[in-house]
């Protein structure tokens, strides 16, 4: 056999070189360049190669000629929910049958443990379920599940991270009927191996090829597959522009305070992007909560510290209070620095030139440190307000009144922006037992009037009015 010809792929942005670089001269990552083959077996094409390989049959079916839009049919679909209602949210109300959905997380954060629960839970409703474990063994998965109680669960094991003997073995189970699975669950993604490419698993050609074939296989067979993915150094799933693309929906697993886990989606083509789903960890393993809105807020006795505004935040179709926490101190170099753990640095920073320009309050010779309680990585622009409020009472060392709550969003102008579901934010705010709301100037007429008598609304324009209104002293 002739030997296998070599070249240099970008885990990052798929960029090809014949060398190795040391940096990518597309995307401008380091040290991300991966040696692969170029040309698989001589003389056999790459499709071709894999189909032989892993043992699919027939030919990919699709569209072979061009059709209108309008005469597109649209199958109802029925979602299947996934045993958890917080997965179902992220998932925009379950899963869809056919579809491929990638979950990525840093190692030991529960991913594990969330499948298996869930393919319990499924088994246990009359969906047949495969988990391929390409990590562990069936004694260490038996031993997880007697911890979370579901070891007596008949859902279907395959401990093994041959691509040809996974694809095989769903194969045999379609082909019997009655038998085949429904759900396919793969753990994990970067340890499936297809020998004939040359390469050890993890590398972009590997994660390209072994998603590639398993997407044909669900499709061939209409199975619903969930797949598991590490995250790199950098937090984001390995080979992100390599897989990513391939499958139809990504959620990420984070951590949060009070073990917590936090799940949101970065792309689903069945729903949106903008939910987020709640868990908790606990020794019998991931638990949904009856009232999450009880672990973003510190429950203190008496006045709030200096840097602390409580914000009603909306993410998807859930609003929450949550508590955003500044800090500043004097910088310690001739450029101050920002630390935001959960916000973008570059918005701290955007916020805090809009107060230097349009209150006075010096920023520039401060280094900033942000924290939102709970863990939450938050995008609301409504959150644009409580930051400002929480660096100006941070810089001037004066607490913001305890039952004080706000939204808006602000511009470079220092105008208070309008903001998307009031409504929503003023119910949370009164259920929680705020007394008052900083909102901008009102400009639609369908605002909840129950929820106005009693929260108490101010509504303001300026950043300038607002320093005036909460700290009157202020010049």
């Amino acid at each position: 056999m002739a030997k296998l010809k070599k070249h240099f792929i970008c885990s990052v942005c798929n960029q090809q070189e014949v060398q190795w670089q040391g940096r990518c001269r597309s995307c401008g990552s380091w040290n991300s360049f991966s040696e692969e083959p170029s040309g698989g077996i001589p003389g056999v094409s790459a499709p071709v190669q894999g189909r032989a390989g892993t043992g699919i049959k027939g030919e990919q079916k699709g569209h072979s000629k061009a059709v209108a839009l309008a005469e597109v049919p649209i199958p109802q679909i029925q979602r299947q929910s996934s045993g958890f209602v917080e997965l179902d949210r992220v998932l925009g109300g379950g899963l869809v049958p056919g579809s491929v959905v990638m979950l990525g997380g840093e190692p030991g954060i529960g991913k594990s443990t969330l499948l298996l629960q869930m393919a319990a839970r499924l088994q246990q409703r009359g969906t047949k379920v495969l988990y391929v474990s390409a990590e562990e063994s069936a004694l260490q998965l038996k031993i997880r599940a007697e911890r979370l109680g579901c070891a007596e669960s008949q859902f279907l094991l395959l401990c093994n991270n041959h691509l040809g003997n996974l694809v095989a073995g769903i194969h045999r189970r379609a082909e019997t009927g009655s038998t085949g699975p429904e759900l396919l669950i793969v753990d994990s993604l970067q340890t499936i191996l297809e020998p004939s490419l040359g390469t050890v698993p993890g590398t972009p050609s590997q994660l390209r090829h072994v998603t590639q074939i398993l997407q044909d296989c669900c499709r061939e067979y209409k199975l619903t597959m969930l797949l598991v993915a590490h995250l790199t150094k950098d937090g984001v799933i390995a080979g992100p522009r390599t897989v990513e693309h391939m499958v139809d929906c990504v959620i990420y697993f984070e951590h949060g305070e009070h073990d917590l886990r936090i799940l949101q989606a970065n792309k689903n083509r069945f729903g949106s992007t903008s939910e987020m789903g709640i868990l908790q960890m606990t020794d019998a393993g991931l638990e949904e909560l009856k009232n999450p809105q009880q672990y973003f807020l510190s429950q203190r006795s008496g006045e709030l510290p200096a840097g602390i505004a409580i914000a009603p935040v909306h993410e998807g179709s859930r609003s929450l209070l949550v508590e955003v926490q500044a800090l500043t101190v004097p910088a310690k170099g001739s450029v101050s620095r920002i630390f935001a753990d959960r916000l973008d640095n570059a918005r701290v920073s955007r916020i805090a030139a809009v107060l230097e320009r349009h209150t006075g309050v010096i920023f520039s010779d401060q280094d900033i440190y942000i924290n939102v309680a709970g863990g939450l990585r938050l995008q609301d622009i409504a959150l644009d307000l409580p930051l400002a409020l929480a660096l100006l009472s941070a810089r001037k060392t004066r607490p913001l009144p305890k039952y004080l709550t706000s939204a808006a969003e602000l511009s470079l102008a220092g105008e208070l922006r309008p903001i998307k579901h009031e409504e929503l934010r003023l119910r949370s705010a009164a259920d929680f037992g705020m007394q008052q709301i900083l909102l901008p100037q009102k400009r639609s007429t369908n605002t909840g009037n129950e929820e106005e008598a009693k929260v108490r609304i101010t509504r303001l324009d300026q950043i300038e009015e607002v320093l005036q209104q909460i700290f009157p002293s202020s010049t």
